[in-house]
């Protein structure tokens, strides 16, 4: 076992901490009478100290007790009363700041908010059931709340956050055959959708997955800045959409039913639908095969942290420069019309891009129901007018 403390230069203790698999109270005997002992004005006693009992608070092995207590002891009320040469405890030498030579002073009761160089990097729990469980009592509308704090730079002068950074980074990894995963399986991670300034904080977020079988990691959804949902991985997302699938042959969205808005009360400037037989016989169904693609930006290297600590040179996007149109071999026979010509023919049926280089024509074939509906009334006006001249014909041979 250690028993880590730490003094000032006054000679006062400042911090306790204790770290074992597992402490044995009966170590520390009382060498006085039946009182106990008092060390500083303070009485020690059977587990009690300052008549508190502290002893199911101590020698516990936090890794394998399902539910450690702890509760706060004040560190200054426990002097330096020896000489310069400090004391020792459980035959560990305690002197100024140093627990058996290693000042441990600087690591403990740091604010990292406002400390020029916080010395760790993190709090790890090692347990067979770890927990964070945060509880609030309050009467106002009020939460339990996990904030992220992020800034380049250093605390003493901080510096904007850019496109890309991580405000937040929560992942999950797990053990393979031999070790665990060196990086992230899963991950939410909360990160800046532009350069910050203190009227700019454009933000989105990104879930990621792995695939069964493998090791690499994918995105599995984006919410970007507008609140547009991105079902999968890509980096260009089209902003005129709220809820969009990549162009995937093989993987589809299905539903019972989907309900569009068709409220008379949203719709203004009403007027007959001009479109109908002749358009219809304009369009050319096709036969084709439909490719899966996506917008690929040229990569550039940058340096990041990762989850380890570990400085690492990551590829991004270059956002910078154009994206290029990538088919892949995964694709599917169908039938169906291409937009570009639809377009010539009926315009309101197509969405045509913004930027050709980032976004993929589409079609929306429910638009052509009211063109199909009129196609279908010229057709039966024909059918009506032929069948009143087949029947005065029918009236003249009779």
């Amino acid at each position: 076992m250690s028993i880590l403390v730490t003094v000032d230069d006054s000679g006062k203790l400042t911090a306790i901490s204790i770290e074992a698999e597992s402490v044995n109270t009966d170590t520390i005997n009382e060498k006085t009478t039946d009182q106990g002992v008092t060390i500083e004005s303070v009485p020690v006693k059977d587990g009690l100290v300052d008549g508190v009992d502290i002893s199911e608070n101590i020698n516990q092995d936090v890794r394998n007790t399902s539910s450690p207590t702890f509760v706060e002891i004040s560190t200054d009320t426990i002097n330096e009363k020896t000489t310069d040469q400090g004391v020792t405890i459980e035959s560990v030498p305690v002197k100024d700041g140093l627990v058996d030579g290693v000042d441990i002073s600087e690591n403990i009761n740091q604010d990292v908010r406002n400390t020029s160089s916080p010395t760790f990097e993190g709090l790890n729990i090692t347990s067979s059931i770890p927990a964070i469980n945060l509880t609030t009592y309050n009467d106002d509308n009020n939460a339990c709340y996990v904030i992220g704090n992020r800034a380049r730079g250093t605390i003493g002068n901080p510096q904007p956050v850019q496109l890309g950074d991580f405000l937040i980074f929560i992942s999950g990894k797990g053990y393979g055959s031999s070790d665990f995963s060196s990086t992230s399986r899963t991950s939410i991670q909360l990160r800046a959708a532009e350069n910050w300034s203190d009227t700019a904080q454009g933000a989105k977020i990104n879930i990621n997955v792995t695939p069964n079988g493998s090791t690499t990691f994918a995105s599995a959804m984006t919410i970007n800045e507008n609140s547009a949902v991105y079902i999968g991985a890509s980096s260009v997302v089209d902003t005129n959409y709220l809820l969009q699938l990549p162009n995937s042959s093989t993987k589809k969205a299905k539903a019972q039913a989907w309900d569009t808005y068709s409220d008379s009360r949203i719709k203004k400037d009403l007027g007959s639908c001009h479109y109908g037989l002749n358009e219809i016989l304009q369009l050319k169904p096709r036969k084709y095969t439909h490719h899966s693609s996506e917008f690929v930006y040229p990569k550039i290297e940058k340096e990041i942290t990762n989850e380890n600590g570990e400085k690492v040179t990551e590829l991004i996007d270059d956002l910078t420069k154009t994206p290029e149109l990538v088919l892949s071999d995964e694709n599917i026979q169908e039938i169906g019309f291409f937009a570009q010509e639809i377009y010539e023919v009926i315009p309101e049926v197509v969405s045509k891009p913004k930027d050709e280089s980032k976004e993929l024509w589409s079609i929306s074939q429910n638009k052509l129901i009211p063109v199909l509906v009129n196609s279908i009334r010229e057709l039966n006006d024909i059918i009506q007018k032929q069948q009143k001249e087949i029947d005065e014909l029918k009236q003249k041979i009779s």
